[in-house]
């Protein structure tokens, strides 16, 4: 009975956050894998490495920025590392590395193999589906802009086919659906290609009736005494409801008392404001009066 040499072995990759494949000198070198395939593939590596350098074209290593950058406009996309790796080829513990950086040094790769980066660069950047979720940060800027534009949340709610609370719970999230990412952007193109309207900080709280007379600013009229609010009862469900951006008419202290809890789950003063139809500049005014 024969046995294979010892050069001949074929080894699993054990490694636990790479996924090195057959028939690759990542294998062959980091799993020590010497079956037929691997043998072969760092035969052929080792044989172009030297034409480069008898031709003086030898590159071990490009700048890894391109592909980091193609990683991330993927992810973006929605498209996950672990099918970044499978549509790659690449090991994920380089993708990885590539995205999160080194766990000793603690900095992103700065050079990779022109090979990892071809293969990286050559993954597709598809559409998203309508349903994938994507990274809310851009549509919580463009609607941001729109609301410092002048146009109102209900409003554009309204054009978005959205309920204005649906909306305000979007701008809460970390995630949202391409479909929800991609109207928002279509809708933030459409206005602005319009002249702008004079930005007005009243606008949702005329609607709650917190306005008096002709002042076009909420806090010109609170002085320090308006915030002297004493022992009075709060409305756990309109506070709640306002929290997760209802039109709910709230008193002073219920306003008060929204803003603290929405300020202790660590929301933005704008993100506040949206929530609440109120300005940025009044909830600063309030959370000194609960400091």
């Amino acid at each position: 009975m024969t046995h294979p040499t010892p050069d001949a072995i074929r080894r699993p990759c054990r490694h636990t956050r790479a996924s090195h494949q057959h028939g690759t000198r990542a294998a062959y070198v980091a799993d020590r894998c010497r079956c037929g395939d691997c043998r072969e593939a760092n035969r052929v590596d080792a044989a172009a490495r030297r034409r480069a350098v008898a031709y003086g074209r030898w590159q071990p290593f490009v700048d890894a920025a391109p592909a980091r950058q193609h990683i991330e406009r993927l992810r973006a996309a929605g498209v996950g590392i672990n099918r970044i790796v499978a549509l790659s080829g690449v090991g994920s513990g380089t993708i990885r590395q590539l995205v999160y950086g080194d766990r000793r040094a603690g900095t992103p790769t700065a050079r990779i193999r022109p090979e990892t980066a071809a293969a990286i660069l050559a993954v597709p950047l598809t559409r998203p589906a309508a349903g994938a979720l994507v990274p809310a940060d851009r549509t919580h800027a463009l609607v941001t802009d729109l609301l410092e534009a002048g146009h109102p949340l209900p409003v554009l709610a309204r054009l978005l086919a959205r309920t204005t609370s649906s909306l305000a719970v979007t701008l809460t999230r970390a995630r949202v659906t391409a479909g929800t990412a991609e109207a928002v952007a279509a809708l933030h193109r459409s206005l602005t290609s319009q002249p702008r309207r004079q930005p007005r900080r009243a606008t949702f709280t005329d609607e709650r009736g917190w306005l008096t007379g002709d002042s076009d600013d909420t806090d010109d009229l609170a002085d320090d005494e308006d915030l002297e609010v004493g022992d009075v009862a709060v409305d756990e469900v309109a506070v709640e409801r306002a929290m997760a951006g209802e039109p709910v008419t709230l008193t002073l202290v219920e306003q008060l008392e929204a803003i603290r809890r929405l300020h202790a789950r660590g929301l933005s003063d704008r993100r506040t404001a949206m929530l609440l139809r109120t300005s940025a500049r009044t909830v600063s005014r309030r959370k000194t009066a609960i400091d």
